[in-house]
């Protein structure tokens, strides 16, 4: 009603209006101090304001980060040494299975090449055996013709003593003489062959037996080379088990690490994450020094676990490697007494071998001085003969000289007898030479046959030799895991505080300006600030009221 007044009016109402401004300018100075504090009150050591809070958030936020990143760069760091880690194991096991593949191999040559040799002296022995029945034949034969010559002469004897028989006179008694000195010789003639063939007999027995024994001593010293390869490959074996058996165990070991450790980095996983759970709750819900202590207890608690899991991670794998270490020293000394036993054995087959040729060569020495002492025999025998057939000639020509007569009128019959007995005596030398040229045949043929076995022989080592594995080589060693590019991070930058408020900076005067136009000017001017506001204080939670009680503030007091 007033403002429809006189003059007087009027200046009670520029009074009035003088004293709204001085009030308004006092409680937007108020309010623009208390909205500065709000935001800027503090410092970044003592943080009270909005926009100090803000800052220590975000440098927090960005710590929980870098430790974050600095976890996940570890477990990856970890997984692929684990990876590199596992292939070489892999590459290890590869090149063991190839080895035990080799040692396969090598044990199948050395038993093929012993079974060939096995075969070669079976057959040598049958080739010889074969070669002695036909020596035996042979002096059958011989005998044969020694008893058929025998008789051929005997008959010429008894013609020659038939045509004796037609002398007359004298010649009666001297035929007698002759007669039996003739008969005498052919006694002595029979009884060295019946001797001659008795002592090749003997020796050809003396030569059985010997072979005998020396086929019995080949045979005890085969069993025996059989015995001991059995024995060996027995202690091979126990070696080869041995050394899997304590390769399983430290696999078995070597797992039990590799799980412990993962189960350590799950543990310590899960821990950081609690922690980090417990950093923000304590971050959400406290502030100040009980925010600090929270923060501190939580970091203790993560720092206690940590340790004991890497103390307890030492512990087990100082004791698994003692493990392994024992499993080790007791596969050595496995595989060492094993070599010992071998060596055992080695020296148990040499043992064999010096015994067997002792034997063989005392064998051999019999044989030799009983073939000496045959023929020492056969040469005595035929000196007898010679000596007998020396007499009788003597006789025959004293009886000769007494019978010139008679030996005119039977000469051509004795001469004739002699002729035939002469045809006889080429045929048994015709008869001895295809003896002896057919033992010589028979004797290169065997020898051939032996070639031949040999040959088959050396063929068989080859072959063998051919199918031999090469021996394996390790492959390449795999390359060393990189190490991970740590990552770069900014440091927030520190925020500055603008001016603080001056009072009456934005005093208006009420009268000017029309009451629409400044309404409308501080409308806009309170939305302004509130964006300011909400743009500075970030994604806080107050920003939202804190911005539109600014502008709505800002619109009511100008």
């Amino acid at each position: 009603m007033g403002c429809f007044g006189g003059g007087g009016g009027g200046n009670d109402a520029g009074d009035e209006s003088n004293r709204l401004q001085r009030e308004t300018v006092e409680l937007q100075h108020e309010y623009e101090t208390k909205v500065y504090d709000f935001n800027w009150e503090g410092s970044k050591a003592n943080p009270k304001g909005q926009m100090w809070k803000n800052f220590n958030h975000q440098v927090e936020g960005l710590e929980i980060a870098k430790a974050n990143n600095k976890a996940s760069r570890d477990y990856k760091q970890e997984t692929q040494q684990q990876q590199y880690d596992y292939g070489v194991e892999q590459q290890d096991y590869q090149h063991f299975q190839q080895e035990r593949i080799f040692r396969k191999s090598e044990d199948q040559y050395g038993q093929q090449r012993a079974f060939n040799e096995a075969e070669m002296q079976a057959a040598l022995s049958r080739e010889k055996d074969v070669l002695n029945e036909q020596f035996i034949e042979s002096a059958f034969q011989n005998q044969s013709l020694i008893q058929d010559l025998y008789e051929d002469v005997g008959g010429a004897g008894y013609d020659k003593a038939a045509q004796m028989l037609g002398l007359k006179g004298a010649e009666g008694e001297l035929e007698f003489q002759k007669t039996q000195q003739l008969v005498k010789l052919k006694q002595d003639v029979e009884g060295a062959r019946f001797q001659q063939a008795g002592k090749q007999l003997s020796l050809v027995d003396a030569s059985g037996q010997t072979d005998y024994k020396k086929a019995n001593i080949a045979q005890d010293l085969a069993e025996k080379e059989a015995i001991n390869k059995f024995k060996k490959v027995e202690l091979t074996l126990t070696q080869g088990a041995a050394k899997t058996r304590a390769d399983f165990e430290n696999d078995l070991i070597r797992r039990e690490i590799s799980d412990s450790k993962a189960k350590a980095a799950y543990d310590t996983t899960n821990a950081n994450v609690k922690a980090l759970q417990q950093l923000g709750t304590a971050a959400t819900l406290q502030s100040g020094r009980s925010q600090g202590k929270a923060v501190q207890m939580v970091l203790a608690e993560l720092g206690r676990q940590q340790a004991w899991t890497v103390e307890s991670m030492i512990r087990g794998e100082s004791t698994a490697r003692a493990r392994m270490k024992n499993n080790r020293v007791t596969a050595l000394n496995t595989q060492a007494q094993a070599g010992v036993k071998k060596l055992q054995v080695d020296y148990d087959t040499l043992s064999g071998i010096e015994r067997a040729d002792r034997d063989t060569k005392e064998a051999e020495r019999d044989l030799s001085i009983t073939g000496s002492q045959g023929k020492l025999d056969l040469d005595e025998i035929r000196k007898q003969v010679m000596d007998a057939s020396e007499s009788t000639d003597i006789s025959v020509k004293e009886v000769n000289r007494n019978l010139k007569q008679k030996q005119s009128d039977t000469g051509l019959a004795v001469k004739k007898i002699d002729w035939e007995t002469a045809n006889v005596g080429s045929r048994f030398k015709h008869n001895q030479d295809v003896l002896r040229a057919s033992l010589d045949s028979a004797v290169k043929a065997s020898q051939s046959a032996k070639g031949d076995i040999v040959r088959s022989k050396y063929q068989a080592d080859l072959q063998a030799d051919a199918r031999r594995m090469l021996e394996p080589e390790r492959q390449p060693d795999l390359p060393e895991p990189l190490d991970i590019p740590e990552t770069k991070y900014q440091d927030p930058l520190d925020p500055a505080a603008p001016p603080k408020p001056i009072k009456g900076a934005m005093a208006r005067d009420v009268k000017s300006g029309g009451g629409f136009a400044n309404a409308a000017a501080s409308v806009v001017s309170g939305v302004v600030a509130g964006a300011s506001t909400y743009a500075a204080l970030g994604t806080s939670a107050a920003a939202g009221p804190l911005g539109i009680a600014v502008g709505l503030g800002t619109m009511l007091f100008g």
